[in-house]
C-alpha cells in the first residue's frame, strides 16, 4: 500500500522518499539515538516534509 501511495504522489510531482524501519539499525532505534547518522537522516527527512508541517 506504501508503495502505491508513493507512485501516485510522484505521478502529482511530489518528491517522496520511503524509510525503511528494518533498514535502520535496531539498538539507535529503540534508543532514539539521534546521534546515529542513519537515524538523524530519517529525523531529518520527516522534519523537512511539507505533510509533517
Amino acid at each position: 500500500m506504501a508503495q502505491h501511495i508513493l507512485t501516485v504522489l510522484k505521478a502529482d510531482d511530489v518528491a517522496t522518499r520511503h524509510i525503511w524501519l528494518r533498514s535502520l539499525p535496531p539498538e539507535a532505534l529503540l534508543r532514539a539515538d539521534t546521534a546515529e547518522p542513519m537515524i538523524a537522516d530519517a529525523v531529518t527527512a520527516v522534519e523537512a516534509a511539507p505533510a509533517a508541517a
